[in-house]
């Protein structure tokens, strides 16, 4: 079944309800008709908290909640598609689309989240931050401008997520993923049922509590590497989105840097570390190896001599060991098939194992 979302509307004029029911007015930011191609009845059921209107004799296609307490299984059961006016978390929504209908739309603030257990083409056109959960079949789906954010199912699906800082979610732990750049779309294949999750313009990817940001130039993945280099662990999703955002708006990695280092995460785990204890932590985070005499003698001089933590911490993120080493973060050159692994080095030291010092 394919949804096409034109722009918001009102859909009234496409439901269809039998005399028990009394005609509804999708209000929020549904976009375009939810009325299935080729189908010239729609039965739509609702329900308010406390009653349950529906058409009798007929499975409602389209279950209304407006108030989410309490809704009948045989509502939810009966209907393929539920909209809900209260707003949810994300993973609220997300859960709640797997464990009942075929298709799910809310349209709470401007966020919709669509899923199926057909093979769906769904476009969702438009500025607002979208939520779509893409079921089981094999998905095509294509958001628009906004921040959004895409629970791909068990299918082979095809994401293309537009303009905006947007997230994708793949069920499962980052171990069970491979990935690869194929006609330079990054691919996720599930090793072990062999799914293939194939992404354009999306900036995050989601495993759980992991997550691996993708970027398109090096100045945005040393910004992204920092989270491994000062605070041990992968970007969370809000973290990357807030400072994905602030790259956009003109702020510098120095800039982020700081901020990792003036963060009370880091403070809480680096009380009063020397410089010696400082440059161990970042050969052992960014290079994920010991520290070398030579590198270590280096660094804390540089140090000592008045080169800031941050501008040490970013020549750390920055080296081609950190990007190839790095964990949870991708670098895709625009025009490219391939990751990106290059990176300008100012005054590179032969004796300096990190591969980068101060110019």
């Amino acid at each position: 079944m394919a949804f096409r979302y034109d722009g918001p509307n009102t859909v009234a004029q496409n439901l269809h309800p039998t005399m028990s029911v009394s005609p509804i007015t999708i209000r929020g930011s549904i976009h375009g008709s939810l009325l299935p191609a080729g189908t010239s009845e729609f039965y739509v059921a609702h329900w308010d908290g406390q009653t349950l209107q529906s058409p009798a004799g007929v499975t409602p296609d389209l279950l209304l909640v407006t108030d989410a307490s309490n809704i009948p299984d045989a509502a939810l059961l009966g209907s393929r598609v539920l909209a809900f006016e209260n707003a949810y978390t994300p993973q609220a929504q997300i859960d709640w689309s797997i464990s009942y209908p075929d298709q799910v739309v809310n349209y709470h603030a401007g966020g919709i989240v669509v899923g199926s257990l057909g093979n769906d083409t769904i476009t969702l056109w438009g500025n607002g931050d979208s939520m779509v959960e893409g079921g089981e079949g094999n998905d095509i789906i294509h958001t628009g401008t906004g921040n959004d954010i895409i629970a791909s199912g068990k299918g082979n699906d095809i994401i293309d997520a537009g303009a905006g800082i947007d997230t994708v979610r793949l069920s499962g732990a980052i171990t069970d993923y491979s990935h690869q750049v194929s006609d330079g779309h990054l691919q996720f294949t599930n090793t072990a049922t062999s799914a293939v999750t194939t992404l354009s313009n999306v900036e995050i990817v989601g495993f759980g509590s992991q997550s691996i940001v993708i970027v398109d130039n090096q100045n945005d993945g040393n910004a992204m590497r920092l989270y491994e280099a000062l605070l041990d662990r992968a970007p969370d999703a809000a973290g990357a989105l807030y400072w994905l955002d602030q790259l956009d708006q003109g702020a510098n990695p120095l800039d982020i840097a700081n901020g990792f280092l003036n963060s009370q995460e880091f403070q809480a785990a680096n009380t009063d570390a020397s410089n010696t204890q400082f440059v161990g932590s970042l050969y052992e985070k960014a290079l994920h190896r010991t520290v070398d005499a030579d590198g270590a003698a280096y660094w804390e001089g540089q140090l000592t001599n008045g080169i800031s933590r941050a501008d040490v911490a970013l020549a750390f993120v920055s080296s081609d060991e950190a990007v190839e080493k790095s964990q949870n973060v991708i670098v895709l050159n625009p025009g490219t098939t391939e990751p990106s692994t290059d990176i300008t080095v100012v005054g590179q030291v032969p004796e300096d194992h990190s591969g980068h010092t101060m110019g």
